[in-house]
Formats: C-alpha cells, structure tokens, sequence
C-alpha cells in the first residue's frame, strides 16, 4: 500500500518550529491521516468527526479547533494525498511531455489500485458543488497547466496558448474517466484509455498543424482499444463528447483571434 504523506502545502520546516507548533502540527497530521485510514474502510459517508478523534487520540474539541468542518478534513486529505501524487509524477518527469502526460496517468491508477475503496469514495469530493471543490480543483488545475506548459516549450501547441485554459478542459474530461472507474462501470485499464485519450483531445484543439500527426498518431490505438474492447455505443459514452468539445472549442478559438 502507498504510504499516506501528512505534509500540508506550505509547511514550516520542523527544524524552525516551535514546540508548541510542533505540537499542534503533530496532531492535525493525526487527524488528517485517521480521516483517511476511516474513509479507507468505511467511506466518506459514514466518516464522523467523533471517529476521527478517537482514531487520532484527540479530543473532538482539538478536531474542530484545527478544522472548522469535516469537509475542512476532507479537503485537508485530498490535498495530502494529491501533493504526494504529484510529488512521485514529477519524479518519474520525462522530457518527452506526452510520455509525462501518460505516466501521469498510470501513476494515478497505482495509487487507485492500492487503495480503491480510498479512492472510490472519495470521488465525492470530484462531484460535489461546494466551496470543498473549487479548492480541491486549484491544486489539480495547476497541475494539469504545469503538463501544458511543458507542452508548449516543446513546440507542440500553438504560439499563445493559455496552459489554464487547457487545463480547464482536461480535468471535467479526466474526472470523467475517474467517475466510470469509482462507480464501478470502467475497469483501471479503461480509466487509463480514457483519460490519455481525454487529455490529448483537449490538447489537441491547440496543437500546431506540424504536431496534429503527432497526436493522430497517439490518439487513434487509444481510440480502437476503447472500440475494441466496449463495442462502438460505449466506447461512444466517452468519445463522441471528447470529439464536440474538440470542435467546439476550435470553434471558440477562431473566434476569439477573429474579435
């Protein structure tokens, strides 16, 4: 199983903390960490602030002292877990970008097959409207505009691309692949087919006309292993929608350099 990282973005060095900060640090790390061993064997829904107090040895009082809410925890989990994913792609990093692009996904479907009830359940987070998603989605979306960048520098994507904006497509249509898998609809190897192939449509509404074989070339065995393996009416459920955005947002970026 992957081991659990308890580090917060933007934490002070232990060396330069205080006891007392040493302290306190200490017990949110207890807390965030007991919140995801629970939601590991009972979900997000059956997850209780009690519990999570009990399990990380502290009183319910010093729980809500750290963290106004349990979806305060929540988000504190996903954040954790989502540093050392991205922490352990940047490690693997390949100068190549679509090699980059792709590990990233099957580093993701690593860490679902270690923890799949973990993962599952936490597919709420994805879904919800809430202010727990727009901060959830900040972390992600940096991410996925790192990738676009490099991208970029590499002369693949046209001159004056936003890697933002990019990145905004690419995470409804990698939450997409996610949500099959957690709900039990795709297997990880079809997650992993989506996703590469949802990032690269949305890529490749941007690429310079030089790079499109390019990305024909890596797009179309994703596509005939989704034909082959679903039958063409669900391999559709993905790729007719990733083929109208791609269009779509052609459309929108003609008419943006025509105003």
């Amino acid at each position: 199983m992957l081991s659990h990282s308890c580090r917060e973005q933007g934490d002070v060095p232990e060396s330069r903390m205080s006891r007392r900060e040493q302290a306190k640090a200490g017990r949110r790390s207890r807390i965030v960490a007991a919140a995801h061993n629970l939601i590991s064997e009972a979900g997000v829904d059956a997850l209780s602030m009690k519990q999570v107090a009990e399990r990380a040895g502290v009183s319910l009082s010093t729980v809500y002292n750290l963290f106004d809410s349990k979806e305060a925890v929540l988000t504190q989990v996903f954040v954790d877990t989502f540093v050392l994913y991205r922490e352990l792609v940047f490690e693997r990093a390949s100068n190549d970008p679509f090699e980059l692009l792709f590990e990233s996904v099957d580093i993701a479907a690593e860490f679902y097959e270690a923890e799949p009830a973990f993962y599952r359940s936490m597919v709420w987070l994805v879904g919800k409207e809430s202010a727990v998603k727009l901060t959830i989605q900040q972390p992600r979306l940096e991410f996925y505009a790192d990738m676009v960048q490099r991208t970029i520098d590499a002369d693949l994507l046209r001159p004056g691309t936003e890697p933002r904006l990019v990145a905004a497509l690419i995470s409804p249509l990698y939450s997409l692949a996610y949500q099959l898998w957690a709900a039990g609809t795709a297997s990880i190897d079809e997650f992993c087919i989506r996703a590469k192939f949802g990032m690269l449509v949305a890529l490749k509404a941007f690429a310079r006309p030089e790079a499109l074989p390019t990305f024909d070339a890596l797009a179309q065995p994703l596509e005939s292993w989704l034909v082959a393996q679903l039958g063409v009416s669900r391999a559709r459920r993905g790729i007719v929608p990733l083929q109208r955005l791609r269009d779509a947002r052609g459309e929108a970026v003609a008419a943006m350099a025509d105003s």
